[in-house]
């Protein structure tokens, strides 16, 4: 996968982003303000997600998807208002569910870096193409174009499109409305990682893999909405089925329900 192929894939998925900054989110609903909670909203139904528990103190619920899909809403209040360590250990957890994605990727980083300090000329296969199908995540790009659907985005991108940066050894970073989004694809396995800088938090973690972990997932991650230092809202979203798009929509909507954004 060349340079400007992973600008391209990074800058497709900033550009859905780019809601956090207008007046309109990605599925084309208002974005409103962020708000403090102290308990959480539980609707029993949200598209293709039912609920089938709620925590008694409010601060918890849980949903059922389609084939064993499985969706946990929750209310984090950072130790001193500190959602940046709230973030990272809910990337932890999101490895620790899904924990040869990293090692995949880790692994397509190294055979990059090994093929661009070979001699011109001795690597094979095509480096302006990219066809990247996972659960969840559709990735197909040539030359100067990419297609790009992954769970709450749909994008086509277009080389004059893309934003500044990136690196050629199976990584690229763009800033998009305050936000930084970095996309890694490789070995049937893909990352996506979004951390908002604006004055609010607006975070989402995916991990996919073609082959499920031993507990059967095969698309994990979460969002996570909230004013600056919390409470944050949280949907962590499991999912065994290749197609399960409609399940991170549906968590979304849980998620603004609760905090706005």
């Amino acid at each position: 996968m060349t340079r400007t192929t992973l600008i391209l894939l990074t800058g497709a998925a900033a550009a859905s982003l780019a809601a956090c900054g207008r007046d309109w989110t990605s599925d084309g609903e208002p974005v409103r303000p962020m708000r403090a909670v102290s308990q959480l909203q539980c609707p029993d139904h949200e598209g293709s997600l039912t609920r089938v528990r709620v925590a008694a103190d409010g601060l918890s619920c849980d949903y059922a998807g389609p084939r064993g899909a499985e969706v946990v809403l929750k209310l984090v209040k950072p130790a001193n208002g500190d959602t940046d360590a709230v973030l990272n250990d809910l990337d932890s957890q999101m490895n620790a569910l899904m924990p040869e994605v990293q090692g995949k990727v880790d692994q397509g980083v190294a055979q990059l870096q090994a093929e661009d300090s070979a001699p011109s000329g001795s690597s094979t296969g095509s480096r302006d193409r990219a066809d990247i199908d996972l659960p969840g995540f559709h990735i197909h790009a040539h030359g100067n174009h990419a297609e790009v659907r992954l769970p709450g985005v749909s994008v086509d991108a277009d080389d004059d499109k893309h934003g500044e940066g990136g690196s050629s050894h199976g990584s690229a970073h763009v800033s998009v409305a305050g936000g930084l989004v970095d996309v890694r694809a490789h070995n049937d396995a893909a990352i996506v990682h979004v951390r908002s800088r604006g004055p609010a938090v607006r975070a989402g973690y995916r991990l996919a893999d073609k082959t499920p972990s031993p507990e059967g997932w095969r698309l994990v991650g979460y969002d996570a909405h909230g004013p600056a230092g919390g409470p944050l809202v949280v949907a962590v979203v499991k999912g065994k089925d290749p197609e399960e798009d409609p399940l991170f929509h549906d968590a979304q909507r849980l998620v603004r329900t609760n905090v706005g954004g």
